[in-house]
């Protein structure tokens, strides 16, 4: 039985999904924890990891010795990774990244089977794992033992290869209660302020941006046609090729959306292409 007691530090419906999972004999081998509020994922693995772990019949109890040290964080078969956990205090500088080498021990350990029960591993920042750590993740992740399971925490989704996303059930923590109604994008952005927009803002808050909102397809088409006309008038009185540059990409992704492609995905390519 799953303990429906809520810690208020975490997010009802994502508890709800985890519970759920749980009792279905659904759980995923590896969540995408997304978002700003990092007290918030943290707590919801440990509280998936009790729930995995836990010896009550009630779970998680929060009595036994593995919820107590769940919570204490000093359970064996909890493994937290961060750039910082590793990192040699008699060093002036902390490591900058999460190395491969680090993936390489996280194989070895995994694959000695020295864990018991459930074997949750937290990946902290999983933006900064080098692209070959996270080839080596995802090695690990196409064949992965029954008892472990991965979360990767991130500012947004769009950090990981899109090969373990789609391996991978992705959790929004952190974000307006409002994030799936359906959001006109010339509330957020108007075409005479958009070249601002692009220009103040780094691709790590653009993509936070994209994320945070959910966009009707047809009402996105209608602006990037008034952004590509917008750029092409600023080329006509400026001479600046690059305002002809960004209407031919506008351009691109506007025709994109005819096909069955996502909103999302197509508006995160097009600011990560004009920022470029």
């Amino acid at each position: 039985m799953i303990n429906t007691l809520l810690n208020p530090v975490l997010n009802d419906g994502v508890k709800q999904m985890i519970d759920n999972s749980v009792i279905n004999g659904k759980v995923f081998p590896s969540y995408i924890f997304a978002g700003t509020d990092r007290e918030s994922k943290l707590h919801m693995s440990k509280y998936l990891a009790s729930v995995l772990n836990c010896t009550g019949e009630v779970r998680p109890c929060n009595k036994c010795s593995n919820c107590k040290a769940i919570n204490d964080g000093k359970f064996h078969s909890f493994k937290l990774i961060s750039k910082e956990s590793e990192a040699d205090s008699e060093k002036e500088t902390k490591k900058k990244s999460i190395s491969a080498d680090d993936i390489r021990e996280l194989r070895l350990e995994i694959l000695s089977g020295s864990y018991q029960g459930y074997l949750l591993v937290y990946i902290d920042h999983a933006e900064d794992l080098t692209p070959v750590a996270l080839n080596g993740l995802l090695k690990i992740l196409e064949d992965i033992p029954d008892k472990v399971v991965f979360v990767f925490d991130v500012a947004n989704k769009y950090s990981l290869l899109s090969t373990i996303r789609s391996r991978s059930q992705v959790i929004i923590f952190g974000y307006k209660n409002d994030l799936e109604l359906t959001q006109e994008i010339s509330k957020f952005i108007s075409v005479d302020k958009f070249n601002d927009f692009i220009e103040n803002n780094t691709v790590h808050e653009l993509l936070l941006y994209v994320e945070e909102n959910k966009f009707d397809r047809s009402e996105v088409k209608d602006f990037l046609i008034k952004l590509e006309s917008y750029y092409l008038e600023l080329f006509k009185r400026t001479s600046i090729n690059k305002f002809l540059h960004l209407s031919g990409i506008v351009r691109k992704y506007h025709l994109y959306l005819n096909r069955p492609v996502s909103v999302d995905n197509n508006l995160v390519l097009m600011l990560i292409e004009m920022k470029g």
